[in-house]
């Protein structure tokens, strides 16, 4: 017996775990690892190969269904979308970060600092917000001393919210940097461009 034969044919290994026998078959060539195997190992041998090349194939036919469809997920306008907003959600936390607001506690105030004094359904509806979220955001903002509410004279059972002295100061503040969120925001693109951004997407909002 050959030193190839022996090195095929003996040892602990078995086809449970072929690696071994992957690794053996690089010296000798698949065709000639595959001839000096005895018969036993050379039919598990022959069912390895098969078992890879049936995965090589299915790998193949799913690169191949991938482009047929002609659906790539990086061009749909969810997927850009959302990542033009995380874009701007960094850019908003850096310049905003010193007064601590999200974006939806930013948008409240600002709301609140143009209409003085608004019911919270309204509030909802001028921010863009459902009515859960709109009275998470302005419990919130209440905690925090920068929005307060009282009863309306001409209807009881309706509360109007209005800025604190101190949310009035902290949003006072806020507006003088803020656009520098949509300048960053806008950065790569040229005035015409983020005219045209806008309207577009003015369109499908």
């Amino acid at each position: 017996m050959t030193f190839a034969s022996i090195v095929c044919n003996t040892g602990s290994y078995n086809f449970s775990k072929p690696a071994y026998y992957v690794y053996i078959s690089t010296f000798f060539g698949e065709n000639r690892f595959s001839s000096l195997l005895s018969q036993p190992r050379r039919t598990a041998w022959a069912s390895v190969m098969a078992r890879k090349n049936n995965r090589q194939k299915i790998e193949q036919d799913e690169a191949l269904s991938t482009y047929a469809d002609d659906y790539h997920l990086e061009d749909q306008p969810g997927y850009i979308l959302r990542k033009a907003h995380q874009r701007s959600s960094e850019i908003f936390n850096e310049v905003m970060k010193q007064f601590d607001v999200s974006p939806t506690q930013f948008s409240t105030l600002i709301k609140l600092h143009d209409f003085t004094e608004t019911s919270q359904n309204r509030l909802g509806r001028l921010v863009a917000m459902d009515p859960a979220t709109t009275l998470g955001v302005v419990q919130r903002l209440k905690e925090r001393g920068l929005v307060e509410q009282r009863k309306d004279p001409s209807d009881l059972r309706r509360l109007l919210l209005r800025l604190t002295p101190e949310g009035l100061e902290k949003t006072k503040a806020m507006r003088k940097i803020a656009r520098k969120i949509s300048e960053g925001t806008f950065s790569p693109l040229s005035k015409t461009e983020q005219n045209t951004l806008l309207k577009l997407l003015q369109k499908i909002s």
